[in-house]
């Protein structure tokens, strides 16, 4: 009798044993919080930037809040830049009844630069290019050998160079790639 009550006690300790090492084992599920992706942006006057938030809630409301007039943020959390300077945006989230501040943006906005591509007007006349007719008897590398020396010389007279008008149609000259 006293090795059947030492065999009972074993088995039932190594079942015991078993069944707390499986049930130790199991996954937690907790679910990720939702964060911001960057935290730092910089944008110039005009533009325009969504917040881009990971691991999202499906039913979540969100919500965005800048510190000043300086940048406006929409109700899907497009920024777009007004004035140079520093925003700081606020990301809330809401769910079930419960908020919480997901994390702010630091946006630092820079002056729009100026592109001044406007070219002084000349008193020379333009020349005008046009396009041959695909029929045209000239092989394509003198047509545009043509086109290069007119829109070499439009660029010679638009800067003034009238000394190399009469020099450079005599130095152009058509040559064959070998």
């Amino acid at each position: 009798m006293d090795l059947f009550k030492k065999q009972t006690i074993s088995i039932g300790l190594c079942f015991a044993l078993a069944v707390s090492t499986f049930s130790a084992f199991t996954p937690a599920t907790a679910a990720a919080k939702a964060k911001l992706v960057k935290k730092k942006l910089t944008l110039t006057v005009g533009q325009k930037k969504k917040i881009a938030i990971k691991s999202k809630k499906k039913k979540a409301k969100y919500s965005f809040k800048a510190s000043n007039k300086k940048a406006s943020v929409s109700k899907s959390g497009v920024i777009t830049a007004k004035k140079a300077g520093k925003v700081k945006i606020a990301v809330k989230e809401k769910l079930k009844k419960k908020t919480r501040k997901v994390g702010t943006i630091t946006v630092t906005i820079k002056k729009k630069i100026a592109q001044n591509t406007t070219v002084p007007a000349l008193n020379t006349p333009t020349p005008v290019v046009t396009a041959t007719p695909a029929a045209s008897p000239l092989p394509l590398p003198l047509l545009q050998h043509r086109l290069q020396k007119s829109l070499l010389l439009h660029f010679l007279r638009t800067l003034n160079f009238r000394i190399f008008q009469k020099v450079i149609p005599q130095k152009i000259r058509l040559t064959k790639e070998k």
